[in-house]
């Protein structure tokens, strides 16, 4: 259940004063997972599944329920570890590297390969994505918010890239939201059940460059602690 804070750009703004807030409550979601570890080759496979609770109007659902199924390939050599991500879905899933200032709803395929070099405390990685999306779609914005009083609905078809910045929904053909581009990301691991993680995207046909930080933590250490 994610719960989102977003904020909107005073250049959009002023374009759009009766905005509602972007605060509340998103999509509801599952993640149905399988791990298949190997010496050889490494498998992980998830479906993930989303229920349309989210407000449309202020860009945290389609208005949809949406899928995608993903997977993931990697295999370790020493310190490097090549990867390979492949999905299919009828929504462009936000990655840890990139979160979209838009939600997408209509069929498309992701692909990511990259690698990842992890020393010790410390880890590196580097990779290049694509979205290689079919049929119309339907791109609901994040920043640029409809108003409380007003009916959503998009306008004619555009092939503009940016309508984010400039409608609260937008539709076209494919090329609306085909992507590509790359990421790069640190990850400090201070102590066994917390990561520091530093990102980077870099999204070439939006010239758009996406920074993020997280922290994880594994509250399973708090069980096993207490497990005697």
């Amino acid at each position: 259940m994610p719960l989102n804070f977003v904020g909107t750009p005073s250049s959009i703004k002023k374009n759009n004063p009766g905005a509602v807030p972007g605060i509340g409550v998103g999509s509801f979601f599952t993640d149905l997972k399988l791990n298949y570890p190997n010496q050889s080759l490494n498998y992980s496979s998830t479906i993930h599944l989303t229920a349309p609770t989210g407000d449309t109007k202020k860009g945290f659902s389609t208005g949809h329920a949406t899928w995608n199924f993903a997977n993931h390939f990697d295999h370790a050599f020493g310190d490097f570890s090549p990867f390979l991500d492949v999905g299919v879905g009828n929504t462009v899933m936000d990655t840890r590297f990139f979160h979209r200032p838009f939600i997408t709803f209509g069929y498309d395929a992701q692909f990511e390969g990259g690698l990842e070099y992890d020393p010790g405390k410390f880890s590196y990685s580097a990779s290049a994505y694509d979205v290689a999306p079919w049929g119309n779609q339907t791109v609901i914005s994040r920043v640029f918010r409809c108003g409380s009083s007003a009916q959503c609905s998009a306008g004619g078809p555009t092939k503009n890239r940016n309508s984010f910045t400039t409608a609260s929904v937008s539709s076209g053909a494919a090329d609306l939201v085909r992507d590509n581009g790359f990421n790069a990301g640190i990850d400090f691991k201070p102590l066994s059940y917390c990561d520091v993680e530093f990102d980077f995207s870099r999204s070439v046909p939006l010239q758009l460059n996406s920074y993020s930080f997280g922290i994880g933590v594994d509250l399973s250490w708090l069980v096993r602690r207490h497990v005697h």
